[in-house]
């Protein structure tokens, strides 16, 4: 049982008064959410920290044990998302180029790609869109052509297989698929060629949901061992 939590974010804290393993929810300074399990206060943060990453990424024990763990800012995390798996594979040969629909910050976006062993960059352009509070990106990879192009696919589902919030998506684009969700969802198409091939990745999610609140209520689950999808609804308020 968490014995407080706090948030300065108005769906967070309502979300936290509903929680059915928060004992007390109150308003609070911190952006992200302060939380007390027995005498020990924790947090989720937002931005580079020492332990810093998406929850699908980070292994689950030193969350567990953590005082404090730092996620993504919305469009770095979704940025995150697309790019982090085919990183991890070793396959990618050259900067990748990211397209979104809201305003970045780059310093901590290269932060989250060094955290992948990446260091080469990745060229940003930002195109606004009127979403409605949802953030949508195209990220294009140069990538070693793979033996199998169903390795791209094994490569994402490995990631995102047993994830509760991350979801692979055929169905007609569309902000409304994960509008006031708590669910990112992203779309791989390959281009191939001889030797090196073009990647992308769609990827689209709900500023408050996956990007913002409910997922750092995610984060505050694995961290104090509960099953992660307690207190999080399938639809959040419009």
């Amino acid at each position: 049982m968490i014995e407080w939590a706090r948030s300065s974010d108005p769906l967070a804290l309502a979300l936290l008064k509903q929680h059915p393993l928060v004992h007390h929810a109150e308003f609070g300074p911190a952006t992200g959410i302060e939380f007390a399990v027995g005498t020990w206060d924790r947090s989720v943060r937002i931005g580079t920290h020492e332990l810093y990453g998406i929850t699908e990424f980070m292994d689950n024990n030193p969350m567990v044990c953590a005082d404090s763990i730092g996620l993504p800012s919305p469009s770095v995390h979704l940025s995150l998302l697309a790019l982090s798996p085919i990183l991890d594979s070793g396959l990618v040969v050259d900067s990748p180029a990211l397209i979104i629909s809201e305003a970045i910050d780059e310093d901590e976006l290269a932060f989250g790609l060094s955290q992948c062993g990446w260091t080469q960059g990745c060229a940003v352009a930002v195109e606004p869109m009127a979403l409605n509070g949802v953030i949508a990106a195209t990220t294009m990879i140069a990538i070693r052509t793979p033996s199998d192009p169903a390795e791209i696919d094994e490569i994402y589902e490995e990631r995102f297989g047993r994830s509760f919030y991350v979801r692979p998506s055929t169905d007609a684009w569309s902000s409304d698929l994960v509008r006031c969700t708590p669910f990112a969802l992203y779309r791989t198409s390959l281009a191939l060629e001889t030797g090196t091939s073009l990647l992308t990745v769609k990827s689209m999610a709900d500023r408050r949901g996956k990007l913002g609140p409910t997922g750092w209520i995610h984060a505050m689950n694995v961290m104090a061992n509960f099953e992660e999808s307690v207190g999080i609804p399938d639809q959040l308020p419009d």
